[in-house]
């Protein structure tokens, strides 16, 4: 019974973590769709105010080109991250076995702290299944006992012909039987069983080992994503104050065309940056929370 539970609890976990990691990329993939909508409906307006500015001859049919060749590469760019979206929603609603709502909730794992590994759902169903097989041996003792049987038998309904005798409607009987030691079955099947419970108990370290090895390497990684999270955040804040003061310098006539298409690229590079970090920071912490076996606790799954 502990050992199907636990299985139980490795199958709710699987499929809770592949339908997470579903999410989360949908949600990166989101964040990036706005992104790039957001920048191509800068390059759309830019080609406009280009335009106007070559009716007017302050810049040339090159610029008004350049212009027009970088919203085609923005439209290109937010039309196939549509497209990823849909197909990853399609993906998600087949998961989950439903229609989901297309608003999307942010949610983070950041305030999780997995401790060890002694509640790891594979590492539980091997000790049961150690457990279980240590149970199967049979001691010396019982190998070289004597077996009794004990037969009781009640005659309940009689319509034979000739009627039955006293023996044959009811009687009780018992019978002892001892197999000679001789080396034969009863040892081989008590080594054999011996066998299997150390094989047993060598797949519990091989489970505990593989969870553990895993879980603490993923500790590095978490904590260097977190920093990488950090520093492409702050960045991404003065990205925004840099790209709205190139806007205006351009404005201005101060920034040239190439200029301020670049720091619109530059600036959305570094969101899809901080899109894909989040993303990834995210699948270590639930992969780390799986392996302490507390992801179900943590998204409110638990029994």
């Amino acid at each position: 019974v502990r050992a199907a539970e636990s299985e139980l609890r490795r199958a709710k976990e699987e499929v809770t973590e592949r339908l997470a990691e579903a999410y989360s990329d949908l949600l990166r993939i989101a964040r990036t769709r706005a992104s790039a909508a957001a920048r191509l409906a800068q390059v759309v307006q830019l080609v406009t105010q280009v335009a106007r500015q070559t009716e007017a001859g302050k810049l040339s049919e090159l610029d008004l080109q350049q212009a027009q060749n970088a919203e085609l590469d923005a439209e290109l760019t937010s039309n196939t991250l549509e497209s990823e979206y849909q197909s990853t929603l399609v993906r998600l609603r087949l998961l989950a076995g439903g229609e989901l709502s297309e608003d999307l909730v942010e949610f983070s794992l950041d305030h999780t702290s997995p401790r060890d590994t002694t509640r790891n759902a594979a590492l539980q169903v091997a000790q049961a299944r150690a457990t279980a097989a240590q149970l199967r041996v049979r001691t010396l003792a019982a190998t070289l006992a004597p077996k009794i049987d004990l037969n009781v038998r009640q005659l309940l309904n009689n319509h034979t012909t000739p009627p039955q005798t006293t023996v044959q409607q009811r009687g009780w009987s018992i019978g002892v039987s001892w197999d000679m030691p001789l080396g034969g079955e009863n040892f081989a099947r008590r080594d054999e069983s011996i066998s299997r419970s150390a094989q047993a108990q060598s797949d519990v370290e091989r489970a505990e080992l593989a969870a553990r090895a895993e879980f603490e390497s993923l500790t590095p990684r978490i904590a260097n994503l977190r920093h990488a999270v950090s520093n492409l955040t702050t960045q991404e804040s003065k990205m925004a104050q840099l790209v709205r003061a190139s806007n205006i310098q351009f404005e201005a006539g101060r920034r040239n065309l190439q200029q301020i298409i670049q720091s619109w690229d530059s600036y959305f590079n570094l969101q899809q940056r901080l899109h894909e970090q989040r993303h990834k920071l995210f699948l270590a912490q639930m992969r780390q929370l799986s392996l302490a076996g507390q992801l179900l606790e943590s998204v409110g799954l638990a029994p």
